[in-house]
């Protein structure tokens, strides 16, 4: 039985084809021309948005430990164990990410809204002075809103704990009291 496994195409620029599974004993490196364009990379196909999912896969000895792609919902995806079940990163189409987990030390950086369910701030007890900084630019408010949402309602305003723009003043305002 005979089977082309390697075609290579020179009405293409010499573009080779492999018409099966492909694996190499040693380092790959891939060379890019000496331009800014795109294309010019390692590029990983499917055949169809949200349907497939493809990655680079890291595995010891066979098993993959982390996997780098996009899922069926077209999010890029960090998962660990090559499962979707432990996907610890995400950024969806749009640029909104997600964390799993949680961050030991460092510091994060956002330029946007962050979304959370809690921020524990030192769990240990640390013997240390610990601060929550919110800075503003004079002239213009900064502090802190407090909100309750009853069942069935909407979300409220309840308090709020404020450093005045013009004053400096520490204000805290009771929101929907009468007299």
């Amino acid at each position: 039985t005979e089977f082309t496994a390697l075609t290579l195409d020179m009405s293409d620029a010499g573009a080779a084809i492999f018409a099966h599974t492909g694996q190499f004993e040693g380092n790959l490196t891939i060379n890019t021309p000496a331009a800014n364009n795109a294309s010019q990379g390692l590029t990983i196909n499917r055949p169809s948005a949200g349907t497939h999912y493809h990655s680079v896969e890291f595995a010891t000895n066979g098993t993959v430990d982390w996997s780098i792609g996009q899922n069926s919902n077209d999010a890029f995806e960090v998962y660990e164990n090559g499962s979707a079940s432990t996907t610890r990163f995400s950024i969806a189409e749009g640029g909104n990410a997600t964390f799993s987990g949680t961050i030991g030390s460092g510091a994060i950086t956002s330029t946007g809204i962050v979304k959370a369910l809690r921020f524990d701030m030192n769990p240990d007890f640390a013997a240390t002075n610990q601060y929550l900084v919110l800075s503003k630019m004079q002239g213009n408010d900064g502090g802190i809103l407090l909100k309750s949402k009853p069942t069935g309602g909407s979300g409220q305003n309840d308090w709020q704990i404020l450093n005045h723009s013009t004053t400096g003043d520490l204000r805290f305002y009771a929101y929907g009291l009468t007299g």
